[in-house]
């Protein structure tokens, strides 16, 4: 189901894994950076409205049973005020609907 963003990443140079539909633990995409080995989980949140905290501890789980150094969490929406504030405290990053769009477009210009 996510082969599509796993591949945007493999275009960047990453070694990009997207999981099982069912069982991922929180996680979508699993990531490598390849110049500095750092692990990240990414959840990829396809939502009509504002995406809340249970993304970002969804995760925050999928970060500790991936091994992961980076926890990502991006969205085709933007984040309630409260998923922010978890995101902030718990070194989550975040890519709203506007980031999501121009990480997209930078891979396409490649």
């Amino acid at each position: 189901m996510y082969k599509r963003q796993a591949l945007l990443y493999e275009i960047l140079g990453y070694k990009s894994e997207a999981t099982k539909k069912s069982g991922d633990q929180g996680a979508d995409v699993i990531i490598v950076d390849p110049k500095t080995g750092i692990k990240s989980v990414i959840q990829i949140k396809k939502y009509t409205s504002k995406v809340s905290n249970s993304a970002i501890q969804q995760v925050i789980a999928a970060k500790a049973f991936y091994n992961a150094q980076e926890a990502i969490v991006m969205t085709t929406n933007y984040f309630t005020k409260s998923a922010i504030d978890l995101a902030e405290n718990t070194g989550v990053i975040l890519y709203d609907r506007d980031q999501f769009s121009a990480f997209i477009s930078r891979v396409y210009k490649l």
